[in-house]
């Protein structure tokens, strides 16, 4: 009996967390996005069923950045928006936040390009501890030593983490995907191979 209801138990769990999460992820998106326009929209229809309310709202919303979208490629609208990061980048503390949050955004956002290009190990705070990370490009250091950038995630929340820039002998390559990389990273190992090969 006791196996029985334990066996039933995580095979609820194992169901509903997933869920749970998803749910909680898409009413934070909601909350940021079409949250900021429900109390506007049951001001002007004060009978709306709460639900209704925020799908109408959510509409809104979609044709705002629809609408966004459009002035941002229009000929007035590339320049107003020229005009304006020409005037943030003239202010320090602003440009550099700016900067870094378009460039970001757009590595994320734009699907021709590989935000992470390789999953690999390396060796992270200290020597003999290895961690995941992911390699998002190449530079050449103050020696003319071509090394990687590497950004290594925190777990459970991979949106944090650190920046490092090692040698190519410093970090091993593994074949592990992007994806399964960060469900590893995410699920704080419990999801993932039990071995590791080497990968180029």
């Amino acid at each position: 009996m006791k196996n029985h209801i334990r066996k039933y138990l995580l095979a609820g769990l194992l169901f509903i967390l997933p869920v749970g999460i998803t749910l909680f992820f898409l009413r934070f998106l909601m909350r940021i996005s079409a949250g900021n326009i429900v109390g506007i929209t049951t001001k002007y229809w004060d009978s709306t069923h709460p639900i209704l309310a925020w799908g109408i709202s959510l509409v809104i919303f979609i044709l705002f950045i629809y609408g966004l979208g459009i002035f941002a490629t229009h000929i007035i609208g590339r320049r107003l928006i020229a005009f304006g990061e020409y005037i943030i980048m003239r202010v320090p503390f602003l440009k550099t936040i700016y900067g870094v949050s378009k460039q970001v955004v757009s590595a994320f956002i734009d699907p021709n390009r590989m935000t992470f290009k390789s999953v690999v190990l390396v060796e992270f705070p200290q020597p003999g501890v290895r961690v995941v990370g992911f390699v998002t490009g190449k530079i050449e250091d103050t020696q003319g030593q071509n090394c990687y950038k590497v950004f290594v995630p925190t777990c459970p929340n991979p949106t944090t983490g650190f920046f490092l820039i090692v040698t190519p002998d410093e970090m091993q390559h593994t074949d592990l995907s992007v994806e399964d990389g960060m469900k590893m990273i995410i699920s704080g190992g419990i999801v993932g191979p039990s071995t590791l090969q080497e990968g180029r």
